[in-house]
């Protein structure tokens, strides 16, 4: 729409300020798919740059963008919210490379149950705290959005549409309680 038409305007004039990103592995795009379609539009030639393939990839992409986007307190926790099942699925993948390695997991047979729940419920923490800190919000924020979206998922949908801010929410659904329990 017109943001568009606005980046390519400023590519026609100024250039592209920012390279597009790419993975190390593929070449695929992990951050700039809106500069390289504006450069093809604007007829500019674009410029790459390789990803160093260091740290979180998700963190990486999100540092690209999150201050450029001006989020509210509420946007910030739910980019959060949307991070936990890509961070958990990134620390599944390095659990698994580092089984391969010799890492906690690895050896002959299956690691006893009692392991893997005390590891997966540390990643579950892991998971909230490291995307409030990409994110950067705090996990009481991601927490009280899961809450919401479990108890009150009408309440959840107007958040998600930009509606209604976190803190009103809250006042919301402990207002719908205590008008249940009368």
């Amino acid at each position: 729409g017109a943001e568009f038409d606005r980046l390519v305007e400023s590519i026609k004039r100024d250039g592209l300020h920012n390279p597009i990103w790419v993975h190390p592995d593929d070449g695929s795009i992990v951050d700039g798919r809106n500069r390289e379609r504006g450069c093809a539009k604007a007829g500019v030639e674009p410029r790459y740059q390789e990803w160093d393939g260091k740290g979180s990839l998700i963190a990486f992409v999100v540092a690209q963008n999150l201050h450029r986007r001006h989020l509210t307190k509420t946007r910030k926790a739910l980019l959060g919210k949307a991070l936990i099942p890509l961070l958990a699925a990134e620390a599944k993948i390095a659990q698994r490379e580092g089984g391969r390695k010799g890492g906690k997991l690895a050896g002959r047979g299956r690691p006893k149950k009692g392991l893997v729940k005390k590891l997966t419920k540390a990643n579950e923490g892991r998971a909230i705290e490291q995307a409030a800190k990409i994110a950067d919000t705090n996990r009481t924020y991601i927490s009280a959005l899961a809450k919401i979206e479990k108890e009150a998922p009408q309440v959840y949908a107007k958040i998600e549409a930009g509606e209604l801010e976190l803190t009103p929410a809250k006042r919301q659904v402990r207002e719908q309680k205590r008008e249940k329990r009368r």
